[in-house]
């Protein structure tokens, strides 16, 4: 969506973390393409008002210093409901790799155990890819 957003024209995208109190780490990686793919097409991004839970695994990762986070009143609705479309498999599959991908890329503790998940992911695309 927010990709999407971006080739519409939108100059700025935020993710309001508020009332989030649990990212595994495809969600986190997510986060981190997103940062990364804006911030090459300059476009601003970033985490708005994430809760206690939010902070506290941005710090313990790193990132509180990576991604730019800002404190903000809720925007009134409506809100969008991002609900996944049966049939995009092939799409999510895409985005956990490269959702891992930019967390094997962090410097820091944690990138090793993602470059580890990494090598177990490439090695089940490339089975799959043989069958």
């Amino acid at each position: 969506f927010a990709e999407q957003a971006v080739v519409d024209g939108a100059s700025a995208v935020y993710v309001d973390l508020r009332r989030c109190t649990y990212m595994d780490s495809t969600f986190i990686g997510t986060l981190l393409c997103l940062h990364k793919e804006l911030g090459k097409a300059r476009r601003e991004f970033a985490i708005v008002s994430p809760s206690t839970e939010c902070r506290q695994l941005f710090r313990q990762m790193g990132l509180d210093g990576v991604l730019n986070i800002a404190t903000r009143e809720a925007p009134p609705g409506p809100w969008l409901d991002l609900a996944s479309v049966i049939g995009e498999v092939e799409v999510c599959k895409r985005n956990v790799l490269q959702a891992h991908r930019s967390l094997a890329d962090l410097e820091g503790p944690a990138a090793e155990q993602f470059r580890a998940v990494m090598r177990l992911l490439d090695h089940d695309v490339k089975a799959e890819q043989a069958r």
